[in-house]
């Protein structure tokens, strides 16, 4: 209601104003905080991870899938580890709907509680990041627990990121903060002075919807120097867990998750905004979690 009362305000002030054309867009987002699955590595983990499926989850198909992931990973395939499979089935689900995927990877571990070892530099997540580019989708950066108001931590991972990326052909980066950890007064300059496009962090992880107040992408600003930056900001509109998981909306995979997804995507629509939807590639659980999200990603 202040959107439509605002505009009649400008319009009778400026009768001749012509605001900007904007069109709906979908701009899919992918955090991969696991590029592969390393508990297939360790019998350890494994027996923990299929105690997990069974006992917590109540997932006895996955388990299995995890069982079998560590067997073959001893033979040197990820035929079955799920984390990297993701990645490619949500490739081909966005192609066929007509959508360009950006996938934002960790470059460098900046807390051994929240975030495992770095596998970026790497032979097989370079064979991952080559495979996303041919297909004709997006990568950028997915900066550390420990860097949203660390300089030299920020700088160290677009570093590494910048140094694998250059010899892949990538410019033009965008990205977003691990956990969503951002700083108003430090982190938006932070990306800019690094030579970043584009920031989608802000979104509340434990609710959806509008943060920002609008679903456009804009300009952020400075608030310690006092002077717009060049670094754009995609609000963040909806992520998985903020909506599924018990630990915040808890709405799970049924009708109710969906309708509000699609009640916070018809509202972008009815805005000529930008839909900004995350999802992780590891968040997939089952074909119910697929079904969904294959609701959300039609234009």
């Amino acid at each position: 209601m202040l959107y439509f009362i605002s505009g009649a305000c400008l319009y009778q002030l400026w009768p001749n104003l012509e605001r900007k054309k904007r069109h709906f867009r979908n701009l899919i987002s992918c955090d991969v905080d696991h590029p592969i699955d390393t508990a297939g590595d360790s019998l350890k983990r494994t027996i923990l991870r299929v105690g997990a499926r069974l006992l917590r989850d109540n997932n006895a198909p996955l388990a299995f899938i995890d069982a079998l992931n560590y067997v073959f990973k001893k033979f040197g395939s990820d035929k079955f580890d799920e984390y990297r499979n993701n990645i490619k089935w949500v490739m081909d689900e966005n192609d066929s709907a007509g959508n360009k995927v950006a996938f934002f990877f960790i470059p460098k571990q900046t807390s051994k509680v929240r975030e495992e070892i770095s596998l970026f530099s790497g032979a097989k997540v370079r064979g991952l990041l080559t495979d996303i580019i041919q297909r004709g989708h997006e990568v950028g950066f997915h900066p550390g627990y420990e860097t949203y108001r660390f300089p030299e931590n920020f700088k160290g991972s677009a570093n590494e990121l910048k140094s694998v990326y250059h010899e892949l052909g990538v410019k033009n980066i965008g990205g977003r903060q691990h956990y969503l950890r951002s700083d108003a007064s430090i982190t938006p300059r932070l990306w800019d002075v690094n030579g970043f496009a584009y920031d989608s962090s802000l979104g509340f992880a434990d609710k959806a919807g509008f943060r920002c107040g609008v679903c456009y992408e804009y300009t952020m600003f400075d608030l310690t120097n006092r002077e717009p930056l060049k670094i754009k900001q995609r609000p963040l509109i909806a992520m998985d867990c903020s909506i599924i998981s018990n630990g915040y909306e808890g709405l799970g995979y049924g009708e109710k998750s969906l309708e509000k997804f699609k009640l916070l995507k018809n509202r972008c629509q009815q805005f000529s905004g930008d839909f900004t939807l995350l999802w992780h590639n590891s968040f997939f659980s089952d074909k119910q979690s697929k079904a969904l999200y294959l609701k959300l990603i039609d234009a």
